[in-house]
C-alpha cells in the first residue's frame, strides 16, 4: 500500500478523485475538500481530517482510528465496516450518514448531529455522545455500553435490540 504526502493526494484529486486502499495515515488533510472521494480500504490512522468535507464520500473499510475529525461533514457518507476507534468526531455532521457494523469505541462524539444516522450493529462502547443531535437515527442492534448520551437528543432514534448496558441518558 503506497505512502501519500499532502501534495500527491491533491494532485491525485484533481486528477482522478480515487484515493481508495491508500496509506493516508498521520497525514494533515485538514480542511480539504473530499466530498464524493473514494477513500474505501484506504489507511487514514491518526491523520488530521477537522473541518474536511467528506459528504457523499465512500469510506467503506476505511481505518480512521485515531483521527482527529472535529467539525468534518460525513453528510451521507459510506462509512460501513470502518474503524473509527478512539477518533475525534466532535461537532461533526453525520445527517443521513451510513456508519453500520462500524467500531466507535471511545469516540468522542460531542456535540454531533446524527440525524437519520444508519448505526445498526455498531460498536460504541465508552463513546461520548453529551449534546449530540440523533433524531431519527437508527441503533438498532449496536452495542453502546457505558455510553455518556447526557444532554443528547435523540427524538425518534431507534435502540431495539441495543445493549444499553451502563449508559447515561440524562438530560
Amino acid at each position: 500500500m503506497e505512502k501519500l504526502s499532502r501534495k500527491k493526494i491533491t494532485e491525485l484529486l484533481s486528477s482522478t478523485g480515487e484515493l481508495s486502499g491508500f496509506d493516508l495515515s498521520g497525514i494533515d488533510l485538514r480542511e480539504l475538500d473530499l466530498s464524493r472521494v473514494n477513500l474505501k480500504s484506504s489507511i487514514l490512522k491518526g491523520s488530521n481530517l477537522s473541518y474536511v468535507n467528506l459528504s457523499k464520500s465512500d469510506l467503506e473499510d476505511a481505518d480512521l482510528s485515531g483521527c482527529d475529525l472535529s467539525g468534518a461533514n460525513f453528510t451521507g457518507a459510506n462509512m460501513r465496516h470502518a474503524d473509527i476507534t478512539k477518533a475525534d468526531m466532535g461537532f461533526s455532521i453525520l445527517i443521513g450518514a451510513d456508519l453500520s457494523n462500524s467500531k466507535l469505541t471511545g469516540v468522542n462524539l460531542k456535540l454531533a448531529n446524527l440525524s437519520a444516522a444508519n448505526l445498526e450493529n455498531t460498536e460504541l462502547g465508552n463513546a461520548d455522545l453529551q449534546q449530540a443531535e440523533a433524531a431519527a437515527a437508527r441503533f438498532t442492534g449496536a452495542r453502546m455500553k457505558r455510553v455518556n448520551a447526557y444532554g443528547a437528543s435523540m427524538i425518534a432514534a431507534d435502540f431495539s435490540k441495543a445493549d444499553l448496558e451502563g449508559a447515561d441518558f440524562t438530560k
